[in-house]
């Protein structure tokens, strides 16, 4: 999966530089912006807000604006849990709303292979702030199937890399 790094500058606003060791995945969308377009917000000097995620993804590309072991100020809840255990991945919806979140939960998976996590690792903005985030999930059983991508998605990676081993082992 590419993902293309385009770091924001470290400062105390955005950036802050410091080291976590993560334990969550916290799920964030935001409708009518581009990964790109979120990361030119994100990154303008202008901005003094609090606000920063570690991942952006859309239909077309992700984006990783943040090392994933370094704070971001994502989950709204100051210096709690959300922003000091958690990877924050906004899903920018803009378009091809499908796409958008099937690559976010491609991406998901992705991670929660690379760290060893299971699904339960995965939660909503909401659990740490009462805001209505990820509004693009929340409604109906749309989060509990996207979950379930989520561990397809994974089970497909631990399937390919068993294959790889016992390739590697002959």
């Amino acid at each position: 999966m590419d993902i293309l790094k385009y770091h924001l500058p470290q400062s105390s606003y955005k950036r802050p530089t410091i080291r976590i060791a993560p334990r969550y995945i916290t799920i964030h969308s935001e409708a009518g912006c581009t990964a790109r377009a979120k990361l030119k917000e994100l990154a303008a000097e202008a901005d003094l807000h609090q606000k920063s995620y570690h991942l952006l993804v859309d239909e077309c590309e992700i984006i990783e604006c943040i090392p994933l072991n370094e704070l971001a100020y994502h989950a709204g809840d100051g210096r709690g849990s959300g922003n000091y255990s958690s990877i924050g991945l906004l899903i920018c919806t803009s378009g091809n709303d499908i796409l958008a979140l099937a690559k976010a939960a491609r991406l998901t998976a992705c991670l929660l292979y690379q760290y060893g996590w299971s699904t339960e690792a995965v939660v909503q903005h909401n659990r740490w702030s009462s805001v209505d985030c990820p509004k693009a999930l929340r409604q109906g059983c749309k989060w509990h199937k996207w979950l379930r991508d989520v561990e397809a998605e994974k089970r497909r990676l631990e399937k390919a890399d068993e294959i790889r081993r016992r390739i590697h082992a002959l």
